[in-house]
């Protein structure tokens, strides 16, 4: 499942016997071979840059 801004899927979160079960509802019609796609949002990014940086960095992606 790829990020797009013309995405054609949405997550929903929902709890069924004390567990969160993941959902994706279709925000469009999908035609058959078409790319599912989700919208991760800023916070993904943002939050996947910060742990890139991190494993990167020689302090902080030491495991000592």
């Amino acid at each position: 499942m790829n990020d797009l801004e013309n995405h054609n899927l949405f997550p929903l979160y929902l709890p069924i016997e004390n567990s969160w079960s993941l959902f994706y509802i279709a925000t469009k019609n999908i035609q058959i071979g078409e790319e599912l796609s989700i919208d991760y949002g800023e916070a993904f990014w943002k939050n996947k840059m910060k742990l890139a940086r991190r494993s990167t960095d020689p302090i902080e992606g030491s495991h000592i």
